[in-house]
């Protein structure tokens, strides 16, 4: 963990390794697509630049340049570009080779910015490809509408009321550029002008971050059965010591947890989670069900809303998760909730709350 001094900041990521894989599939983090620190802007032709830039959302995986500005031509794969094997891939604007003899990046001249179609593999794996094709940066062009696209909901076309989380796995340590996820419109905008063979020019940019006296911190964590005593103990031993080090640092520090959801739905498809594990073994513990840990995870988010989120500390959420892993773990599901109603007593937890927010 590295700590700073109060006139700098740091984004501390600690991402639990429970074997989470991440879809392209709406997931929990998924919500109203709206505008983050980046700049996302198309300079060329200058009737496609927008006042204030492009609505999108950046991939949290990847080397972020910080400080720099990337303003290169783009191009577009008419493809998601999950086989890094195609050799018959759709180009615009247009390379004139025979479609037999195309192969990925064949007239892509570097540096350069490249457009894909969302996918049915995950984001990684996406913008892995179009790493090795050499690309500088990734834009990723939706494949549904989000509902708030007023126009294009109004002529008939289906909607997603949550835009996708374009989250990493345990594999995205090798990605080094950034990708950001582009509204559908947007990108269709786009992709007309580019197969009118007109040349395209995108400028990305990430600024500084601001200075604070307070180390953000970042927690992302999945909630999923711990498989084996080993892996129990180093998680309760991760939780304990971080919670030592915020109580120490209250006042320099500030917390934000975050849950890892995905694939098994629950609230209308609006939270997501892998399916459960095998039938337990020698030396596991009980495996929860898929429903159950959707469950837990908007449980630990209520909580830190009315216990954490104004403080950036969050005491009682640490105990709650601490106790949870200790005592509520190894319990049968229909034990968990007993547990869990003598741990919002022990902290001054309102379980009537909690219940009514995860409801």
């Amino acid at each position: 963990m590295m700590m700073c001094g109060s006139a700098e900041i740091a984004s501390v990521l600690v991402l639990l390794s429970l074997n989470v894989i991440w879809t392209n599939a709406a997931g929990p983090s998924a919500g109203r697509m709206k505008k983050t620190s980046s700049t996302l802007q198309v300079v060329l032709p200058s009737v496609l630049n927008k006042p204030g830039g492009y609505i999108h959302r950046e991939a949290l995986f990847g080397d972020t340049p910080y400080g720099k500005l990337l303003r290169h031509t783009l191009y577009y794969a008419k493809s998601d570009l999950c086989d890094p094997h195609s050799k018959t891939l759709e180009e615009y604007p247009a390379s004139g080779k025979e479609e037999d003899d195309k192969a990925v990046s064949a007239s892509w001249l570097s540096p350069f910015i490249l457009m894909i179609d969302r996918g049915e593999c995950t984001f990684v794996e996406q913008v892995r490809n179009a790493q090795k094709a050499g690309a500088a940066a990734v834009i990723i062009a939706d494949n549904a509408f989000m509902c708030t696209e007023v126009d294009s909901v109004s002529r008939g076309a289906d909607c997603q009321t949550r835009a996708p989380s374009v989250a990493g796995d345990e594999t995205s340590h090798d990605i080094r550029i950034p990708s950001v996820l582009m509204l559908k419109s947007d990108a269709d905008a786009v992709k007309e002008a580019l197969k009118t063979q007109e040349t395209v020019k995108v400028e990305m940019q990430w600024p500084m971050p601001t200075s604070s006296d307070r180390v953000e911190v970042e927690f992302w964590s999945a909630f999923e059965s711990i498989k084996t005593v080993r892996k129990f103990h180093a998680h309760q031993d991760l939780l304990d010591g971080l919670q030592r080090i915020i109580g120490a640092f209250r006042d320099r520090v500030s917390f934000s947890p975050y849950m890892i959801v995905n694939n098994y739905c629950s609230n209308s498809s609006g939270y997501c989670f892998p399916q459960g594990s095998s039938s337990p073994g020698p030396g596991t513990f009980v495996s929860r069900t898929s429903s159950s840990a959707v469950t837990e995870s908007l449980r630990r988010m209520c909580i830190w809303k009315e216990y954490g989120a104004d403080d950036g500390i969050g005491l009682k959420w640490w105990s709650y998760a601490e106790y949870f892993l200790r005592e509520c773990t190894t319990k049968i599901s229909d034990k968990n909730k007993k547990c869990i109603e003598k741990q919002y007593a022990a902290n001054g937890i309102d379980g009537n709350f909690v219940d009514r927010c995860v409801a």
